[in-house]
């Protein structure tokens, strides 16, 4: 089991703003949002005089208040500060509700686009709400700050006329009232200048922060497989099948009880830097451009900038990261060679190519899993892969299938119980269901 691994603690909030920097990489507009916001809620709860707990419940949930965007376009259209669609915040909610660790979060993010007319007066909404003005005075920022040589400061008056004109429905008095505070303490506006975003939420947690232990952990990566994987209808069941396909390499090959565990974590995790990859490129139906591949290569880079943020996920971080490296040293982010490989790091790369090929993409359909080793021995004779490795794979090619196929079902009736939701703003390409025939 994962609990056994021992007594390891990692401060979740290391974890979460790094996974939100990955999310805001999608597209320079949004670059720093949820870090950013969570530094503004975090100073308006502190002058209303919240309490800890409710404090560091706030400042996650403001880390990942937008998770439930699967659509970048969409989420652009949030820098709109007048943007209605609550929809992202639904699918927020609905990712982290079933999760007790996540379900105090799930419950600030789903109405922090509600106004404060529409909900009941619990400290709940009241968290809600501060969500609400800081993420919208952050998009103002955004907006009015974006490449003009402005200072943060001298906005402040500015930002309290218009948060003026929504206080009679859409932002409580009383929170208005906590900005105005807020604007007169030059540390605030150093904070959000920074160059080290995160540095500010540690300081206002001090030693209260959450710890994640090694269950935790599992259930961060169970939660966020959903989110990355789920924002393409190719990708669904993507990181499941990679979890299976390795975790069942690991076991067989001898890997301790604790290590697979360690490698079911880092599959789960492998592709958590395609957050930042445009879904024009992960759904494009034929071959990248050199530039559309430069962007896509990126995500193994940072999948290991993600990781490299917690010292206690370094092995995790190489069986993750390196899936796209060769023996050849041809591979990529880092053109590595054998001796850099780690036999985890190995598994996972022949894991991640036995996953993809026998799955469907945009550009053709799932190879059976007979053709698929066809291709990786051919990649194995060129000494890109592992033989060691992938004769594991081959002398047991049927048991590890079924544990794939087994593994993606699953995941699979847990999306299709959200798929409504999720296809909401984006009804053209739910329309595409490739994974239809696992079930």
């Amino acid at each position: 089991m994962i609990s056994q691994m021992g007594g390891v603690t990692i401060r979740a909030l290391d974890l979460v703003t790094a996974v939100a920097y990955a999310v805001d990489c999608v597209n320079h507009h949004v670059a720093e949002h949820h870090v950013k916001t969570a530094i503004i809620a975090g100073n308006i709860a502190h002058a209303i005089g919240i309490a800890r707990r409710d404090l560091e419940n706030l400042i996650m949930a403001s880390a990942l208040h937008d998770i439930g965007f699967f659509n970048s376009g969409e989420r652009l259209k949030a820098l709109d500060f007048e943007y209605k669609d609550s929809s992202h915040a639904e699918i927020g909610y609905a990712l982290l509700a079933s999760s007790p660790i996540f379900s105090p979060y799930a419950d600030i993010i789903r109405n922090h686009h509600t106004p404060y007319v529409e909900m009941d007066k619990n400290v709940t909404n009241l968290l809600s709400n501060i969500l609400f003005v800081a993420d919208r005075i952050e998009v103002f920022l955004k907006n009015k700050v974006n490449g003009n040589a402005i200072e943060y400061r001298d906005l402040s008056n500015e930002i309290l006329s218009l948060l003026r004109k929504y206080t009679d429905r859409h932002f409580m008095p009383e929170i208005v009232d906590a900005v105005k505070e807020v604007c007169n303490v030059e540390a605030f506006w150093f904070d959000l200048e920074g160059n080290d975003s995160s540095s500010p939420l540690r300081r206002y947690l001090g030693n209260s922060q959450l710890l994640f232990n090694w269950d935790n952990l599992y259930e961060f990566a169970r939660i966020f497989r959903y989110i990355l994987d789920w924002r393409s209808p190719f990708t669904v069941t993507h990181s499941s099948g990679v979890k299976a396909v390795a975790t069942s390499i690991a076991e067989l090959m001898g890997f301790s009880q604790v290590e697979v565990a360690m490698m079911g974590l880092a599959a789960w995790f492998h592709d958590i830097g395609k957050l930042a990859i445009p879904l024009e490129i992960i759904n494009k139906p034929g071959p990248l451009t050199y530039d559309e591949m430069a962007i896509m290569k990126r995500h193994a880079y940072l999948t290991y900038v993600v990781l490299d943020s917690v010292d206690e996920l370094d092995t995790v971080k190489l069986w993750a990261a390196l899936h796209h490296e060769k023996l050849t040293g041809d591979g990529y982010p880092f053109r590595l060679t054998k001796p850099d490989l780690t036999l985890g790091s190995r598994i996972m790369a022949v894991a991640d190519i036995f996953a993809a090929l026998t799955e469907f993409r945009p550009y053709r359909q799932p190879m059976t899993p007979q053709k698929a080793m066809d291709i990786i021995k051919d990649m194995t004779s060129s000494g890109k892969l592992c033989r060691n490795v992938v004769d594991c794979l081959k002398r047991n090619l049927d048991l590890i299938n079924d544990a794939r196929l087994e593994a993606q079902k699953e995941v699979l009736n847990v999306y299709r119980g959200m798929e409504e939701l999720i296809c909401k703003d984006r009804p053209v390409m739910c329309k595409i269901r490739p994974y239809a025939e696992l079930v």
